[in-house]
């Protein structure tokens, strides 16, 4: 019986360095600025970079095991010291932000508008926070972006993307398939609509359409990467399978179509 007691004990050794590994992953990423984050779950997580910042999402969550957190998510915006090197100067977490909603999960930015997925707020409903820059040069929340039909568990914001006055958003567990939403921005009043919505007919329990996502001049970019890793495990039946990417393309009329599929 004792071998059988000392592999039990490597065995919890072992797992509580598993547990440990994504903070302390996250104190290395953080050795050359110091920004003080506790936990620092999730930390870079997405990272975003404009003319002379840099933005790294932190959901406050582990991608590799779910683990608690004791604090909301949030974003944290280094820029470049007199002496050359990267410092932290704002962490944003509006103030409505709770645990569990998964802030900072996914960004996008141009250097003037600031796109931040929470997919985990409101049930997994999901918002994407839409911040300004200031002429100070700072970071202000100015609106948040929902979809017209989200429900529990659609995970709105798992993925952004901006380009021009165009938005795209992923929710790649809407009605357990996926859906891309496109929302856009009137520069004069500052105000932002959803303009357009699309789940291509033939996808499939698990496709998770809208789980990456890119935009460029006149093109669109959703990845349908399939079920998760470990799917099966949290009880969902979709099966392994190849995923795909559908390349959307503007016509002249300003409407999209289905391009190709990679």
């Amino acid at each position: 019986m004792e071998p059988t007691r000392r592999r039990t004990d490597r065995s919890i050794v072992a797992l509580s360095a598993l547990l440990l590994l994504p903070v302390a992953l996250a104190a290395q990423t953080h050795r050359a600025a110091e920004p003080e984050v506790s936990p620092a779950l999730g930390f870079a997580t997405a990272v975003v970079m404009t003319q002379d910042e840099i933005i790294v999402g932190r959901p406050a969550e582990s991608m590799l095991l779910p683990m608690p957190s004791s604090t909301p998510g949030g974003v944290h915006v280094f820029g470049r010291a007199d002496d050359g090197e990267w410092i932290e100067t704002a962490a944003l977490t509006p103030e409505d932000v709770e645990i569990g909603d998964a802030f900072g999960a996914a960004l996008a930015t141009d250097g003037k508008l600031l796109l931040v997925g929470a997919p985990g707020q409101k049930e997994g409903r999901g918002v994407v926070y839409v911040f300004e820059r200031a002429a100070s040069g700072s970071w202000a929340q100015v609106t948040r972006l929902t979809a017209s039909d989200g429900s529990a568990g659609d995970g709105f914001g798992s993925a952004v993307a901006l380009y021009g006055d165009l938005a795209i958003v992923g929710a790649p567990e809407q009605a357990g398939r996926g859906a891309l939403y496109a929302f856009g921005h009137d520069p004069a009043s500052g105000s932002w609509s959803e303009v357009g919505r699309d789940s291509p007919e033939e996808l499939e329990e698990g496709d998770r359409f809208g789980a990456a996502v890119a935009l460029g001049d006149g093109r669109a970019l959703v990845g349908a990467p399939g079920p998760r890793v470990g799917a099966s495990f949290l009880g969902q039946s979709a099966q392994p399978r190849s995923g795909a990417v559908y390349v959307f393309r503007r016509d002249a009329d300003g409407g999209w179509g289905e391009e190709a599929r990679l």
